[in-house]
């Protein structure tokens, strides 16, 4: 049974806390494990003998503890007071961070499954300023009482720490989405979903994520043949196990081999369908008309909170398994890096969505997006550039297989296949339409189709690109830049006609820039 959480009010303020010894487990077996790889590499008796394995890993684990653990433990300390959370850390060089809980961008809070007895959880913080894949504070082991203080705080300070020029604006663009027809529908003041069961079955069973598994995997077989010079040290039965599985690989036939890939690929559909299901078992997403909340995992729980005032964009994407089945999953794009487990560093609010539901869904809990996606403007410009664009990878591949393989070799002319239908499907699926202050725009790249909303004051710059080549066709880029986690994200529209580049470039600018523009 899972321990009941502390209230916030047992979380003191204004006072110095350390992390839970559990963090020094933690992160002393983390490390424990690294060193352990790289010492298996090279010493080949520790499994002729167990005592002194033991025994070894013991010295070790008590080696980094006392080396590494131990001193980053003490000199790390952490305070909640009335406006800002302050850190604490360094040995050698002493630094004291102060952030407002107004400036937080994302609060993560993890919890695996071994944390659970001792009510503990790792809690990660982060700003828009941050730089680097390493967040302002990520402390690895903390009761629960002190993520709910601190959520509640940074709600707090989110509800009164707006400037006079901010509250403006803010009315100001609200008033201009209020005025649409489209935006008649107010956005609820509290929304819940839960992904059901049959969803997230659908979700895992038509990820991609097995392909990158398949192709270890049959990567693997080349080191077989090595594998009874690189185990000599190991026990003598490890050779003759390994002999005998090459052997009998080299005795299969043509069907023999199709059934062992057909078995691989088994596999690996099945551990990234088990990979899916145990990420997003029991997914829920819950806005209080200012927080979005995010939650899922079965052996680590995690949690995930921004401001809706913070989202700089919102993605929708489907592979194209799942665009078949016309769904796809629907993220938010934030200034912050929300976890690498999930695609591309975002916060996904839907996994699995139907595609005709995203922009009403998604209107409920990000207030500057309509309920309703505009008209969509496709193009039929480029479609030479983009396929020839897509095949001069697998053209080169094709070439250094002929040349080493010759008659076999010819069989990578199916890459040349998937790269013009890989050509084909991003021309099919470029779009572009502009709502008031909302910029749609839909991109197709490999085995992926991805809608993009973003509203123009979220937008840091525009990119109207063209080649020497382009010109002689009136083709340019579009090139869209917000900010994204750590770094920026490009939203791109290529070989468009010019006319496209200079309508996004003058809505960029507004009317009163073009009107300045005009007097000069």
């Amino acid at each position: 049974m899972m321990p009941s959480k502390k209230t916030s009010a047992q979380v003191p303020l204004n006072v110095w806390r350390r992390q839970n010894v559990l963090g020094i487990l933690v992160d002393s077996l983390h490390l424990v494990w690294v060193v352990a790889l790289n010492l298996l590499r090279d010493v080949g008796d520790l499994f002729k003998r167990p005592l002194l394995n033991i025994g070894l890993g013991l010295g070790i684990w008590a080696v980094l503890i006392i080396v590494f653990v131990l001193p980053r433990f003490l000199a790390t300390k952490y305070q909640l007071t009335e406006s800002e959370f302050i850190l604490r850390r360094g040995i050698f060089r002493r630094q004291k961070l102060h952030i407002n809980y107004n400036n937080i961008q994302t609060v993560q809070r993890n919890q695996w499954f071994f944390m659970v007895p001792f009510g503990v959880e790792s809690l990660t913080v982060e700003t828009a300023a941050h730089s680097g894949n390493e967040p302002e504070v990520k402390l690895v082991a903390v009761p629960f009482a002190v993520g709910d203080e601190l959520e509640r705080r940074q709600h707090k300070q989110s509800a009164i720490a707006v400037t006079p020029e901010q509250s403006t604006t803010a009315q100001t663009f609200a008033e201009k989405l209020q005025a649409k027809p489209q935006d008649a529908s107010t956005p609820k003041t509290s929304y819940h979903h839960t992904l059901d069961l049959p969803e997230l079955i659908a979700y895992a069973l038509t990820s991609l994520g097995f392909i990158p598994t398949i192709i270890a995997l049959l990567g693997g077989f080349q080191y077989l043949q090595q594998a009874p010079s690189v185990a000599k040290w190991a026990d003598a039965q490890v050779p003759a196990i390994t002999n005998w599985a090459v052997g009998k690989i080299n005795q299969l036939d043509v069907v023999g081999i199709g059934l062992m890939v057909l078995s691989l690929m088994a596999v690996s559909i099945i551990s990234s369908v088990g990979v899916q299901l145990v990420r997003y078992w029991n997914f829920t997403v819950d806005f209080d008309g200012d927080r979005i909340t995010t939650k899922k995992g079965l052996l680590q729980i995690g949690t995930v909170s921004a401001s809706a005032s913070r989202i700089q964009a919102v993605r929708f994407k489907a592979n194209v398994i799942r665009g078949l089945l016309h769904k796809g999953t629907a993220q938010v794009v934030l200034a912050s890096a929300v976890g690498k487990e999930d695609d591309d560093d975002d916060m996904v609010l839907y996994p699995m969505l139907a595609r005709n539901q995203v922009w009403a869904r998604l209107h409920n809990v990000v207030a500057w997006l309509p309920s309703q996606q505009p008209t969509m403007q496709t193009f039929a410009t480029g479609r030479f550039a983009m396929i020839r664009n897509a095949i001069i990878v697998p053209l080169i591949i094709t070439g250094v297989c002929v040349y080493y393989f010759h008659t076999w070799g010819l069989l990578a002319l199916l890459l040349v296949a998937l790269g013009i239908a890989y050509g084909e499907f991003a021309v099919a699926n470029r779009g572009f339409a502009i709502s008031d202050q909302i910029l749609f725009i839909s991109s197709g790249s490999t085995l992926e189709r991805t809608d993009f909303a973003v509203s123009r004051q979220h937008i840091q710059s525009v990119e109207v690109k063209q080649s020497l080549w382009m010109v002689r066709h009136d083709w340019v880029h579009v090139v869209v830049h917000i900010r994204k986690g750590n770094s920026d994200e490009e939203i791109e529209l290529r070989y468009v006609p010019a006319q496209i580049g200079d309508q996004v470039y003058a809505w960029y600018l507004g009317p009163a820039a073009l009107a300045g523009q005009g007097h000069n």
